[in-house]
């Protein structure tokens, strides 16, 4: 199963590892448990991220069968005017996926 974890824009800005990151674990416990080596959760209780705008990330819930974003396979996904804005001005990639067997893999990587 794929849990995908996309980025909120908190503070006008978005922050590395990347637009959306897909992570594939056994269930969901897993994929939380994974996705707090990247991202963290619950800034706004700590003064980390905007209080306006929420938290930056949020804990997965739903799974895909594929990597998805938005509930549709990466592969049908178009890269969207948003995401390619963003990822120009911040030069990050637009996803990364972390594999159950550990091999990470970046998407529509960085535009220069």
């Amino acid at each position: 199963m794929f849990f995908t974890y996309s980025q909120n824009n908190s503070g006008g800005y978005f922050k590395e590892p990347a637009l959306h990151l897909i992570i594939e674990a056994a269930d969901v416990d897993a994929a939380n448990n994974i996705a707090e080596k990247y991202i963290y959760f619950d800034s706004c209780l700590y003064d980390g991220d905007c209080s306006c705008c929420g938290d930056r990330w949020y804990r997965a819930y739903k799974s895909d069968r594929v990597p998805s974003v938005f509930r549709k396979p990466l592969d049908t996904c178009s890269s969207g005017d948003f995401d390619k804005l963003w990822r120009k001005q911040y030069k990050i990639p637009q996803y990364k996926i972390i594999y159950l067997d550990g091999r990470e893999e970046f998407k529509n990587g960085q535009i220069d």
